[in-house]
């Protein structure tokens, strides 16, 4: 009896399945990676990747400060600064910053979700994120 899946299982399951909404992003995360910043379209695109619910937040941010938050962002030291400087942005918690910096810093960053928080162990989210739970 075989118990648990090979990885070449996980990716063959994978493969059958198409989601237009994350190849949006990834083609996203090739801009952003590029040019080091965000501009407001694909801010808004992410946003909305992540949660609908908070794009009449998001789209009041001005475009020059999305780009300058994102870039101080993408291109601290400070593991802090990067993901709190995101949530100056407006309708950007914690989750959503996670989004940002997933898709656009260039090391590996995971999606702060309650589905992954929830295979973790952490049976409901924090009310309030900080960065030591971070």
């Amino acid at each position: 009896m075989k118990i648990g899946f090979s990885t070449n299982d996980i990716i063959h399951w994978a493969n059958r399945y198409s989601y237009p909404e994350e190849d949006l992003a990834c083609n996203i995360s090739i801009r952003i990676r590029n040019a080091g910043f965000i501009e407001k379209e694909d801010f808004l695109a992410l946003c909305k990747w992540k949660s609908p619910r908070i794009m009449r937040h998001c789209g009041q941010n001005n475009a020059d400060f999305i780009r300058e938050i994102t870039r101080v962002a993408f291109h601290s030291e400070s593991e802090q600064l990067r993901i709190e400087a995101l949530t100056l942005l407006n309708g950007v918690s914690w989750p959503t910053a996670s989004v940002l910096l997933h898709f656009g810093h260039k090391d590996p960053y995971p999606i702060m979700d309650f589905r992954a928080l929830w295979s973790l162990g952490v049976e409901e989210p924090p009310h309030k994120y900080t960065f030591e739970f971070w």
